[in-house]
C-alpha cells in the first residue's frame, strides 16, 4: 500500500472486517479470498471513500498453540491451561490489531474468540476475567464500529487438524461446533455487538466473498 493511500486512511477509514466462528467453518479461506478481492479491486469504494488495500490480521491462535506446545486435548483437560492459553491469544490478537490500529484491516478471528473458548473450556468466571481486562476493553471499542461476520459451521468441512479439539465421532463433532457457534452468538448478543451470520448453505467461495463485501458496503451507506 502506498504512503498516500495510508495517509488518506488516517483521515477516514471504512469499517474493519472480522471473520469469526467455530473451527472448520471456512474463516481462513474466506479471509484469503477477501484479501485477493481487495487487491484486485483496489479502487473499491465504501460510501464516498476509495479505500485501497486493507491490512490483514492473520490467525494468531494457531501460532500461539504451536509456540506453547498446547493441543486441544491438553487445554480441554485443564481449566488453568485453558485460561492461560486464551489470555495469551487475546493479548496476541490485541498486539496484532494495535500495530495497525490507524488503518483499516480484515481480521482472521478476533478477541471474541478467546472469550468464547475460555468460557467453553475454562468456565464462566474465567471468561469474565478476560472481559474485565484492559486490552479486551480496547478491542471491544474497535469491534463496535466493525463488520463482524460469524461463519455458520459447514458440517462437511469438519476435520481434526492436530491442534484444536475435534471429536472423531461425527455426531460429537456436530454437537461441539454447534455449541461453539451458539456461544459466539450468545456472547456477541450479551456484549451488544452487531454481527451478520454467513449461512452454511453459502458454499461457493466467490458467493461468500460477495456476501461479505455487500454487508461491508451497506455499513458505508
Amino acid at each position: 500500500m502506498d504512503e498516500k493511500s495510508q495517509t488518506n486512511q488516517h483521515q477516514q477509514r471504512p469499517s474493519n472486517i472480522y471473520v469469526v466462528g467455530a473451527q472448520s467453518s471456512g474463516k481462513t479461506t474466506l479471509i484469503s479470498s477477501l484479501e485477493k478481492y481487495f487487491h484486485v479491486h483496489s479502487d473499491v469504494t465504501w460510501g464516498a471513500l476509495v479505500v485501497g488495500k486493507p491490512f490483514v490480521v492473520e490467525e494468531v491462535a494457531r501460532q500461539v498453540l504451536m509456540n506453547c506446545g498446547y493441543t486441544g486435548k491438553t487445554v480441554s483437560e485443564s481449566k488453568s491451561q485453558a485460561l492461560e492459553l486464551q489470555t495469551l491469544i487475546l493479548e496476541t490478537q490485541f498486539e496484532a490489531e494495535d500495530a495497525i490500529k490507524d488503518f483499516w484491516f480484515i481480521s482472521d478471528r478476533s478477541g471474541v474468540d478467546a472469550i468464547v473458548y475460555a468460557k467453553l473450556y475454562a468456565g464462566e468466571s474465567e471468561a469474565e476475567q478476560l472481559l474485565d481486562s484492559k486490552k479486551w476493553k480496547e478491542m471491544e471499542v474497535a469491534l463496535q464500529n466493525s463488520l463482524i461476520i460469524v461463519c455458520e459451521p459447514v458440517l462437511s468441512w469438519l476435520k481434526e487438524d492436530g491442534l484444536r479439539l475435534m471429536p472423531k465421532d461425527c455426531s460429537a463433532r456436530i454437537e461441539l461446533v454447534s455449541e461453539i457457534h451458539g456461544l459466539f452468538c450468545d456472547i456477541l448478543n450479551f456484549l451488544g455487538l452487531r454481527y451478520v451470520i454467513l449461512p452454511k448453505d453459502v458454499i461457493d467461495l466467490d458467493a461468500r466473498v460477495r456476501f461479505v463485501v455487500a454487508k461491508w458496503k451497506e455499513m458505508g451507506e
